[in-house]
């Protein structure tokens, strides 16, 4: 039986300033004593040379008990080209392999995943960290993984709490937003990109 407590709880979220939809159901899964989230978005793509363009992902994100990121299934498809899948396994202590178990090096650091187009992957270090019940800046390595063709990323990322259970979200010093959480720490608005449904 699971030492983790049970979750069971479906999210859906709207793209705030474009057109997009998301569904995340995050699970406890007993055999793996791990917590699990499939997402699946239909969305536009809101920069670079195919800004405009219709995007689905889907993806499946797998954290142990502490909420560090152990597995990461990804699926990109776009209208105008076949489709990116990637697989990532980690160690939770920073250390990344590929599909074929070879080392990913640019993901060398990283305790997390930070995959562009769902708020859901804040949740991994907000309750990693316990950000909505601390008061100091934390900062954190996270791997991106950017666009519907899947580049990634090694980002510095830093989340503070704010009064009013937020959270401040700071990436590199080029972006900074204020979350709002539900209880479980999961966001309910992101200002500009997303909001909960």
């Amino acid at each position: 039986m699971s030492a983790l407590p049970r979750i069971a709880r479906v999210y859906w979220w709207t793209a705030a300033e474009a057109t997009g939809l998301e569904e995340c159901r995050l699970d406890t899964d007993p055999v793996d004593d791990c917590y699990v989230a499939h997402g699946s978005i239909l969305g536009i793509e809101r920069d670079g040379i195919r800004r405009g363009k219709p995007f689905r992902l889907t993806y499946k994100v797998k954290a142990d008990a502490n909420w560090h990121t152990r597995k990461v299934t990804l699926e990109a498809r776009g209208a105008d080209r076949p489709p990116v899948v990637r697989i990532l396994r980690s160690d939770g202590k920073g250390n990344w392999k590929d599909s074929r178990g070879d080392a990913l090096e640019p993901a060398k650091g990283c305790l997390d995943i930070d995959i562009w187009a769902t708020p859901f992957t804040n949740t991994l270090p907000i309750r990693r960290l316990n950000v909505n019940g601390s008061g100091g800046r934390q900062t954190i390595r996270a791997l991106r993984v950017a666009g519907p063709d899947l580049q990634l990323r090694n980002v510095a990322q830093h989340y503070s709490a704010l009064p009013g259970g937020r959270v401040l979200f700071e990436d590199d010093g080029t972006f900074r937003a204020e979350l709002a959480l539900d209880a479980d720490g999961v966001v309910t608005d992101y200002p500009g990109l997303f909001r909960r449904v």
